[in-house]
């Protein structure tokens, strides 16, 4: 039996992790991941899109996946994934990172901007929910069939676009 101690001290982390991340996305820019998140980083282009649309039918009722993040620079997708995911991750198609940072759009970017490879939200955070580990890892593996394996510095997110 847990203790009533116990269930507000994981009702208060729950709190305060939710309120960091709300503040993240009100204002964007360079955010640690492994405060709030962990990040998977894949490829964009035909097998991203794939990935999008089989996350998007596993997300119903809310008709889209959340939190994943374009960034056109480097041809990559951010999957904001709950923390801790670093250490199950178990697919090679995708790059786990719980630590370093990345750069984070407002959470009003939701589209590319003209002229610019500035990061938006491809999907959008909403009410804090995360991309569910067990569902992208499945995905993934189904949405890369045939494709080799990516070097693992070509998932690493360039520093190069921070604001």
């Amino acid at each position: 039996m847990t203790s009533p101690a116990l269930l507000d001290a994981r009702l208060n982390r729950r709190l305060a992790s939710a309120l960091r991340y709300l503040a993240v996305a009100a204002r964007g820019g360079v955010r640690p991941v492994g405060e709030s998140w962990d990040v998977v980083v894949t490829r964009a282009g035909p097998s991203g899109t794939a990935l999008l649309r089989s996350m998007d039918h596993h997300a119903r009722p809310h008709r889209h996946c959340a939190s994943v993040i374009a960034d056109p620079s480097s041809q990559l997708l951010m999957w904001l994934v709950p923390l801790g995911t670093m250490r199950i991750w178990p697919n090679n198609h995708g790059l786990c990172l719980g630590s370093g940072e990345i750069s984070v759009p407002p959470v009003s970017r939701n589209h590319p901007l003209p002229r610019t490879s500035a990061p938006y939200w491809v999907r959008p955070m909403h009410q804090h929910c995360l991309v569910s580990p067990p569902v992208l890892d499945r995905e993934l593996a189904v949405a890369v069939l045939g494709e080799p394996r990516p070097n693992i510095v070509d998932l690493l997110p360039s520093r190069a676009n921070a604001p």
